[in-house]
């Protein structure tokens, strides 16, 4: 018997053997109506909407958090905002919220800390995997209970994956792991057997690039279940923003040079935008807007010594307003120490602008050195500080690596595309079942 809500949905065959009407979960930390989505996020965001179009039965699984507020430390604020309603449909995906249990979060962190001091390795990885990310308990259960055809889940050093997994183990349910590998961070992934032993023991595993898949394999994951499968952009969401607007706002003058910094943390290069700035403080018409809630130590002292140049700090903006900053910036720089992909120099090459990466990661894959944007050594700020003076000079030049950028978008990475992918694979997990 199908159910009144199911027969709303179109229902397409896909294969004589196997409909495309799958009942798929999608765990996910935050999802909307949260602004400001992280990678992750905005990635689970965008192809639930599209599968969910194509005839899949999509439901959402995740916290009830509008900001990620507690999910990497014990300190957090008990009256932050959540969302109310623990199921609704949106956009054709249906949506179910749990709550974060701070109390055993915050046990957990404690034991965690313990065995760090203690030194035992074994139980340092597991409690940290514990104690990392919103702890939401129910969805054991919930995945548990359920008659799911497939659990697809990121990332996987957060502790809801690792609920999913065990459910999905549990049950027999074929379990999807975006597995989002961090290889310059070795405390997350290489050095975390219980990182591993998930992304190992999932029934596929889809990587963003080919060097991740590389490294995938070289720790000791079949190479028969990954799936190469980039992140994406959806084209129409990036034709209304205005640059102007961002300029008038802020009071920023037409000629002033604009260095779009995403976030604020050490580890995405953002002190060191900073120190290279300063290189070229005789430049004065040179503007900094550092998006983002992160206030690092590191990032704060960092900004005292910069009192000749003019920082903006917009603080918490929604999606408008930051297209409308990507429109109005002259270059972006984010020369990250590590990134599992980088939808931030997507999001610039929409708007035409060149983008300033790091050597690191998988940053080779995604940004052509000298073509859509420049790749530097991590942390040699006075390379950075040439590659930022060379664009400040050569406009003609930003505005061929932003359409170069644009160009390679449209052609591989749409949501589109990615939900196509996935589309494929989950048929696949489904016929072998």
């Amino acid at each position: 018997k199908i159910n009144e809500s199911e027969k709303k949905r179109e229902i397409k065959i896909i294969n004589p053997l196997i409909r495309c009407h799958m009942k798929v979960a999608h765990v996910i930390q935050r999802y909307l109506p949260s602004d400001q989505l992280r990678g992750a996020e905005r990635y689970m965001c965008a192809v639930s909407e599209k599968l969910a179009k194509k005839g899949f039965s999509i439901t959402i699984l995740t916290s009830k958090n509008i900001t990620s507020n507690g999910f990497h430390s014990i300190i957090f604020n008990p009256f932050t905002k959540k969302i109310k309603k623990k199921i609704e449909e949106i956009n054709g995906v249906d949506v179910v919220r749990f709550d974060t249990n701070y109390p055993l979060k915050i046990l957990l962190h404690g034991i965690y800390f313990i065995s760090r001091i203690i030194r035992i390795n074994q139980l340092k990885e597991l409690f940290f995997l514990l104690s990392y990310g919103p702890l939401l308990s129910p969805i054991y259960y919930h995945i548990k209970n359920s008659d799911y055809d497939i659990v697809h889940a990121t990332p996987p050093i957060y502790v809801h994956t690792w609920l999913a997994w065990k459910a999905a183990r549990k049950k027999k349910i074929p379990f999807v792991i975006l597995s989002l590998y961090h290889f310059e961070m070795s405390t997350l992934h290489q050095k975390n057997r219980y990182v591993n032993k998930i992304i190992r023991n999932s029934d596929a595993v889809i990587t963003c690039t080919n060097i991740e898949k590389k490294k995938l394999v070289e720790t000791g994951v079949s190479q028969n279940k990954i799936h190469v499968v980039p992140l994406g952009i959806e084209p129409s969401d990036w034709k209304i923003q205005s640059g102007k607007r961002f300029r008038k706002k802020y009071s920023i003058n037409k000629n002033d040079f604009v260095l779009l910094l995403p976030f604020k943390e050490y580890y995405k290069g953002a002190t060191n935008t900073l120190k290279a700035v300063k290189l070229l403080s005789k430049y004065k018409k040179m503007v900094i807007i550092a998006l983002g809630n992160t206030n690092e130590k590191s990032w704060r002292e960092e900004v005292k010594k910069c009192e000749h140049i003019r920082i903006i700090e917009p603080g918490w903006i929604n999606e408008d307003e930051k297209k409308d900053i990507f429109d109005g910036c002259d270059i972006l720089v984010q020369p990250s120490i590590d990134e599992s992909f980088g939808i931030t120099y997507f999001e610039a090459w929409m708007c035409g602008k060149a983008v300033i990466g790091a050597k690191a990661g998988v940053m080779p894959e995604i940004i052509r050195d000298g073509i859509d944007g420049y790749l530097v050594k991590f942390g040699n700020t006075k390379e950075l500080a040439e590659k930022i003076m060379y664009l400040y000079k050569n406009p003609k030049l930003r505005m061929d690596m932003g359409n170069n950028g644009k160009k390679k978008v449209l052609k591989e990475y749409t949501w589109d595309i990615v939900s196509k992918n996935l589309e494929s694979i989950y048929n696949n997990i489904g016929l072998n079942r």
